[in-house]
């Protein structure tokens, strides 16, 4: 007897990663980063560099503290000279989003890097117990201070789902 089977077509019967807008400069240059949807760099070779990395997961509804700890858990253990702040909450128009910034030493390029994530869950409007979770990492050398930081944070007050 033969083993019937359906092929599945992806992504046509799986839900899609959830729209979203997202400014940046003109002049930025879009690039593929592993585990991301994408990521845009600054170009500009007599300028410091500056990338955008938009990742998406799914997570159980509720866990996204979790999975951020894990997360920095995971960063901390990996940097030695790490600086962390606390995680603070913050509302860009009707999205709520949770941040945490960090400064590092880039092993490879012996620089400093300030990271700063911004998380948020776009809204679930199919009641299932999964939310899309969004995260903006922002790396700009130097520290939190640095002079270039406004670019990307403009670039995170443009985010918005479509």
């Amino acid at each position: 007897m033969p083993v019937l089977t359906t092929t599945l077509n992806y992504p046509h019967e799986f839900r899609p990663v959830p729209r979203f807008l997202l400014d940046v400069p003109a002049d930025w240059k879009l690039l593929e980063y592993p585990g991301a949807l994408f990521a845009v760099s600054s170009v500009d070779p007599e300028a410091p560099w500056m990338n955008i990395i938009v990742s998406h997961e799914r997570i159980v509804v509720g866990t996204h503290d979790d999975v951020l700890k894990r997360r920095y858990t995971d960063l901390i253990a990996k940097y030695d000279d790490i600086s962390v702040e606390p995680e603070k909450g913050f509302r860009l128009d009707d999205i709520e989003f949770i941040g945490r910034d960090s400064t590092y030493t880039d092993p490879d390029m012996g620089v400093s890097v300030n990271r700063f994530e911004a998380s948020t869950t776009a809204p679930n409007r199919i009641g299932l117990l999964v939310d899309d979770l969004f995260t903006l990492t922002f790396l700009v050398p130097g520290g939190p201070s640095s002079p270039h930081t406004q670019k990307v944070l403009d670039a995170l007050t443009s985010f918005r789902f479509a």
